[in-house]
């Protein structure tokens, strides 16, 4: 009689690597993109909000040159609703400079824009 010794295979020590595919690749590619693209989206918006607006020109640019004033309208609440974030006590100061004090009537005519 004889004995039967069964063995197992010798493993290989090296690994087979598959390559992704190209759209994986493609689509990886792209995902990492659209990342980077929206931090940097994201970090200017951020430092336009911290600085108060976009930027000088643009604040003007959005103001229009005049406004009536409405019952129940302050400087404040007029200068908050052309900056509606941030700090408004310069703005309040120079519309309240250039239209001669805080007093309010209403139907005056405040100039918005030198």
């Amino acid at each position: 009689m004889s004995t039967i010794v069964l063995t197992r295979p010798a493993r290989s020590s090296r690994r087979t690597v598959v390559a992704p595919a190209p759209r994986a690749v493609f689509v990886r590619r792209r995902v990492v993109a659209a990342l980077i693209v929206a931090t940097v989206l994201v970090g200017g918006a951020v430092r336009a909000v911290a600085a108060g607006g976009v930027g000088p020109a643009s604040d003007t640019a959005r103001r229009p040159a005049a406004y009536v004033v409405q019952p129940g309208d302050t400087v404040w609440s007029i200068v908050r609703q052309y900056r509606p974030t941030g700090d408004i006590m310069a703005l309040v100061r120079e519309l309240t400079e250039r239209n001669g004090g805080p007093d309010l009537q209403v139907g005056q005519q405040l100039l918005l824009a030198g």
